[in-house]
Formats: C-alpha cells, sequence, structure tokens
C-alpha cells in the first residue's frame, strides 16, 4: 500500500515520500506472472524518456494500475539517536504558520512539523486528557533529533525560534522518550481519528 501510492507522513520532511526509498520491487501483472525490478545505479543516463528509465518507478506510486507490487527491497535511515517531540501552542494561525516557515528554514533539521487549527487544538488536548488553554487556537507539533548536542541545547534553540513567533511558552509541552512520544502520537492521531468519525 505505501508503495503503490507513494506515501508520505509527517516525517517526508525529512526522509522524503517512499520512493526514494524503494530499491526494488516484485509485480504481479495483470496476466499473473510476477517479474521483479531492481534500481539501476548508473553515474549518468541522459538517453530517452526518464521515466521509461527506471522500471521501479513504473509500480511507485502508480495505485496497482500496471501491476501488484508483492514484495519489495527498501533503502533504511538510521534511527534517531534522540527524538524529542514539542507541541507549541499559538493564540494565532499567523504566528504559527510564521513558526513553520523559520523552523524549515533553521538548520535545526526538524524531522517533521505538523500544523494544528483551533478544533485540532481542542481535539488533541481531550484527547491528551490535558487541554491546552483557552488562548491556543493554533500548534505546532514537531520532532526532532538533538544529534551530537545536548536536548537541552535543542530545546532552547527550538524556544528562541517559539518566542520569536510569540508562541505561548508557558504552555509547550516536551515529549522526551520513547513512552512520551507514543502519548503524543497518540494525541496527534486523535485528530483524524475524531474528524473521520
Amino acid at each position: 500500500g505505501a508503495i503503490a501510492c507513494n506515501a508520505s507522513g509527517a516525517r517526508s520532511l525529512r526522509h522524503g515520500a517512499t520512493r526514494r526509498h524503494v530499491r526494488g520491487v516484485g509485480v504481479v501483472g495483470a496476466d499473473g506472472s510476477v517479474t521483479r525490478y531492481a534500481r539501476s545505479y548508473l553515474e549518468k543516463n541522459t538517453v530517452g524518456f526518464a521515466a521509461v528509465q527506471d522500471p521501479v518507478d513504473w509500480f511507485v506510486g502508480r495505485e496497482g494500475t500496471l501491476g501488484i507490487v508483492i514484495e519489495a527491497e527498501l533503502s533504511l535511515s538510521p534511527l534517531p539517536s534522540n527524538l524529542v517531540g514539542l507541541a507549541i501552542p499559538f493564540t494565532t494561525d499567523r504566528d504559527a504558520l510564521s513558526f513553520v516557515v523559520s523552523a524549515r528554514e533553521s538548520s535545526l533539521g526538524p524531522h517533521c512539523l505538523e500544523y494544528f487549527d483551533a478544533q485540532a487544538v481542542a481535539i488533541a488536548g481531550t484527547a491528551s486528557g490535558r487541554p491546552w488553554d483557552e488562548s491556543a487556537k493554533a500548534m505546532v507539533y514537531l520532532e526532532a533529533d538533538s544529534g551530537d548536542a545536548t536536548t537541552d541545547n535543542m530545546l532552547e534553540s527550538w524556544l528562541a525560534i517559539a518566542d520569536a513567533h510569540e508562541a505561548s511558552t508557558g504552555d509547550i509541552r516536551v515529549f522526551d522518550g520513547a513512552q512520551p512520544l507514543r502519548e503524543a502520537r497518540t494525541m496527534r492521531h486523535a485528530v483524524p481519528l475524531t474528524m473521520n468519525e
């Protein structure tokens, strides 16, 4: 499914969509035959139509129209050394969205950035069991890896950007560690679950 639709989620900001991670596929064609395709890693190929040059791309993102992917070889990315989540509330959409622009342009390299409008903030607050203050009309959730820096240094850098965009800094929530990040995921996923009920 992820290969058939070239899925991209919250972490595509950092890692890109599925296509770039697919190195090869096994496909069942309309006649029932199974064919395997692998990416060629030519240094340079300027001959012909680009879409024809790499048969793996015939199937990634094509929703199964040319064949059904039954196996795949994927490239992997290293796990972050210390992933931390931040839920940063704002009193206006404008401030939240300007924060997103600054976060994308920063050298801090967030793994994901998710914008929540007022309704989504209320749903997330209810799901977490700790609603945000009523003044929170928008929120940005981000995850970042502190890498070689300490978590405190990374948090100070994010706080400086948030403060520059009028964030409600007294109500920022930090999700540091596996269990808090699972809680953040539950909070984030409550929004589409509620909207789709």
